[in-house]
Parts: C-alpha cells; sequence; structure tokens
C-alpha cells in the first residue's frame, strides 16, 4: 500500500492543469498516478453532464444505505479457502511457513528465498533456502514488512507445533 500511495509519475501533457479540472492546485511535474486518475475522470465527467448527473440521479435512489468510510492505507485481504497451502504468508508474502508465523515478529526470519515449489511439511510453508529459480526476499525493504499479526504468538513451543499439526489435517 505504502509503494502505491508513495509512488510519483510524470504529469506530461498535464502539468499545469488544475487538478480536478476546474479547480484546485496545479498538477506539479510529478505526482502521484491517483491524482492524474481523478484528473482525467473528472474532465471525462465534465465533459457529459447531463449523462453525469443522471447517472449520479439514478445510483442514489438506488442505493439509500450510506457509503462506507474508505481508508486508503489499507489493503483487501484474499480468500483464505486452503490457506495453509499458500506460502509464503501474510499479504506480501513476508513469512515463509505457518510455523514462523506463529512466531513473534521479532523471531520470524529476516531473509530468506521464494519460488522453490518443494513443500516444507514439517513447518508447512514452502522449502526457503537458496535454489535455482528462487528470488531472495529481505523483510527490511519497504513493503516487505513481516511485522504486526501477533496472534498466537504467545504459545509455548510445544502447543505452537500441535497448531501446526492441526492445521496441516485441515
Amino acid at each position: 500500500v505504502e509503494n502505491f500511495i508513495d509512488h510519483r509519475v510524470k504529469s506530461g501533457l498535464l502539468e499545469g492543469d488544475k487538478a480536478m479540472v476546474l479547480f484546485g492546485d496545479k498538477l506539479p511535474a510529478e505526482t502521484s498516478p491517483l491524482d492524474l486518475v481523478t484528473h482525467v475522470a473528472t474532465g471525462a465527467l465534465l465533459n457529459q453532464p447531463w449523462q453525469t448527473i443522471n447517472a449520479l440521479f439514478k445510483e442514489y435512489r438506488s442505493n439509500d444505505a450510506p457509503p462506507e468510510q474508505t481508508i486508503f492505507n489499507s489493503y483487501k485481504a484474499r480468500p483464505i479457502n486452503g490457506i495453509w497451502a499458500s506460502a509464503p504468508y501474510l499479504h506480501n508474502g513476508s513469512v515463509p511457513s505457518i510455523y514462523d508465523l506463529l512466531l513473534p515478529a521479532m523471531q520470524r526470519p529476516v531473509t530468506f528465498y521464494v519460488g522453490n515449489i518443494e513443500m516444507d511439511l514439517i513447518k508447512v510453508g514452502h522449502v526457503y533456502s537458496e535454489a535455482p529459480n528462487t528470488s531472495f526476499f529481505d523483510t527490511r525493504l519497504p513493503g516487505n514488512s513481516n511485522a504486526g499479526h501477533e496472534y498466537g504468538t504467545q504459545l509455548q513451543d510445544d502447543e505452537r507445533w500441535a497448531l501446526v499439526e492441526y492445521i496441516k489435517s485441515l
């Protein structure tokens, strides 16, 4: 998410245009992709005002529920069907096995290799040592953090292994 929010692109021909077409700050030489999409979409909507007003009216009438507040600095989680078989774990793939996920963040692997199709049947994940066709993964890089998600990390090691064994049976 932070990579998307912090990303900048050249404004090109749109540089100097008002951000919301009719008002707002002028677009700088570099801006976020979202600013450019908003500018172009606003221009398209203003180019066909009656169709836009009609569509907005129809949408408003068909949905009386108040809109949900959107939090932009978040992500939508993927479905969890067969989650045990979808290593590496977390939204950014920063934890290589179920066992490692049950460890406190400070004890999880900081670096590992991804891309190995061989399963680690003990820890439930992929084997994460270097091999042909693997890529190095470093959790210290922006967007690669394996921090948080501390649920279950207070378990004793024997409880942790028992949970891993249970998950294997699902």
